[in-house]
C-alpha cells in the first residue's frame, strides 16, 4: 500500500510498545522511497522484543516547581567527555528510547565550582503526567538518562526522582527603605530588613 503523498509525515512513539509499529511505518516508508528522519531512529527500529536493559535509581534529586505551564530545567554535574540525552519519565520501567524527543539532547554547559566541573542544563518540555498543584500526590517521575557506549551502543540510567515543590512568593517592600550612610561605610553596622515569604526555606535566595 502507497502511502500519501505528503511533504512531511511527522509521528511521535511515546511508549515501548509502539516501537513494532515504527518497524512497520519504516518499512513503508522505504519501500515507497520516502526519507525519514528521527532521534535514535537506528535503535527504535531494532527489534521490539528485546528489552532495554537499565541500571537501578542512582538516588539523586532533581527539583522542579509546581506549576501548570513553562518548561523543566535538569542540570548534571557531568564529568564524561560525551554528553549524554536526558528526559523526565513518569514511570523508571518507561527509561527507553522512546522517551527521548529532540530538545532532550541539547544541554547548554557550563564551568563552575573549584574544580571547574561541567554543569549542563537541560531545558524539557513539561510532560502531562507531571504534578501542577497536589504536592502529597503520590508518583515515580524520574530522571533517565542515554548515552552511547563506545560510540554505538545505547547504555541507559536512572538518576533518581523528580522533588517537586511550591514556588516561594515574596511580597514586596511598598515602603521607601531608609539604611543609614553609615551601614555602608561601616561593616560593623548592620540593619535587618524583613520579607514576607510564602513557600520560602533555607534553600531559598534572595537576588
Amino acid at each position: 500500500r502507497r502511502l500519501p503523498e505528503v511533504p512531511e509525515l511527522l509521528a511521535k512513539f511515546n511508549g515501548p510498545l509502539q516501537r513494532l509499529q515504527l518497524r512497520s511505518l519504516s518499512q513503508l516508508a522505504k519501500e515507497a522511497h520516502m526519507a525519514t528522519a528521527g532521534t535514535a531512529l537506528d535503535e527504535l527500529v531494532a527489534e521490539a522484543e528485546t528489552p532495554t536493559p537499565v541500571g537501578e535509581d542512582e538516588g539523586l534529586s532533581f527539583p522542579v516547581p509546581l506549576q501548570a505551564d513553562g518548561n523543566v530545567v535538569i542540570a548534571l554535574n557531568w564529568t564524561n567527555a560525551t554528553e549524554p540525552c536526558v528526559a523526565v519519565v513518569a514511570r523508571p520501567e518507561d527509561c527507553n528510547t522512546c522517551s527521548f524527543g529532540l530538545d532532550s539532547c541539547r544541554a547548554k554547559s557550563h564551568l563552575h565550582g573549584p574544580d571547574q566541573e561541567t554543569l549542563l542544563m537541560y531545558e524539557l518540555p513539561r510532560q502531562p503526567f507531571m504534578l501542577t498543584n497536589d504536592l502529597n500526590e503520590r508518583h515515580e517521575h524520574s530522571v533517565c538518562i542515554r548515552e552511547l557506549q563506545n560510540g554505538t551502543v545505547p547504555v541507559f540510567r536512572l538518576l533518581g526522582r523528580i522533588s517537586y515543590y511550591r514556588k516561594p512568593q515574596v511580597s514586596f517592600i511598598k515602603n521607601i527603605l531608609i539604611i543609614g550612610v553609615r551601614t555602608f561605610i561601616n561593616p560593623g553596622w548592620n540593619q535587618e530588613i524583613v520579607l514576607q515569604c510564602t513557600n520560602c526555606s533555607a534553600a531559598s535566595q534572595v537576588v
